[in-house]
């Protein structure tokens, strides 16, 4: 766990959950918020877990990853369980 202002690690497994208005940072083990979608899946464990696309495939998803930026980044929220998780660790740390 890092203390410094300038360098933040929050601890835990985390999932990143994406929704038209914002993402949020929870922990791996919380529910992703109502239409939310989770960016950070599993694709690899000892082999493929799935058929990997073409480059073709690939450059498809990228366009329309494109295609729906506005330009903006989204907001990001930090989950209620994971703030507590990461007070709750900075208060176990002594110097």
């Amino acid at each position: 766990l890092k203390l410094s202002p300038e360098k933040r690690t929050r601890p835990g497994r985390k999932q990143v959950w994406r929704s038209p208005d914002e993402d949020v940072l929870a922990l791996a083990s919380e529910p992703g918020p109502a239409g939310a979608r989770p960016l950070l899946v599993t694709v690899f464990d000892g082999a493929p877990l799935e058929t990997v696309g073409t480059l073709a495939d690939a450059r498809v998803r990228c366009a329309a990853s494109l295609a729906a930026w506005t330009g903006e980044a989204p907001a990001l929220h930090i989950s209620d369980g994971l703030a507590r998780l990461t007070a709750e660790a900075a208060g176990e740390v002594t110097l």
